[in-house]
């Protein structure tokens, strides 16, 4: 049987500077809670709270895969056998990269 969610209703009104209101902001954009209200709602019932963290290596792998798609949209889809190969070594690379990433964040 499903759990019947439980509908907020309730209002907590609190009063604060702008610059702790900016500085709460601040610390909820580099979360993972969806809402504001999430995130306050576990702060004051002072559940752990989940940070974003990146990861500049992946990031320069996002920036690889868009110049490769970008080049191959160029191509328009004409891509010779040399360029098949090219592709399926830097995709291999990227795959391999991508699993130390992953690996090493797991730790």
């Amino acid at each position: 049987m499903k759990k019947q969610k439980e509908l907020k209703t309730k209002v907590l009104r609190v009063h604060m500077t702008p610059s702790e209101y900016t500085e709460l902001r601040e610390k909820f954009k580099s979360t993972t809670f969806r809402t504001f209200s999430q995130f306050i709602r576990s702060i004051l019932r002072r559940e752990p709270v989940i940070k974003r963290v990146r990861v500049e290596s992946l990031d320069q792998i996002h920036e690889s895969l868009v110049d490769l798609k970008n080049a191959m949209m160029a191509k328009n889809g004409s891509l010779s056998a040399g360029d098949f190969e090219i592709l399926k070594f830097l995709l291999t690379k990227i795959y391999e990269r991508c699993g130390q990433e992953v690996s090493g964040l797991q730790r």
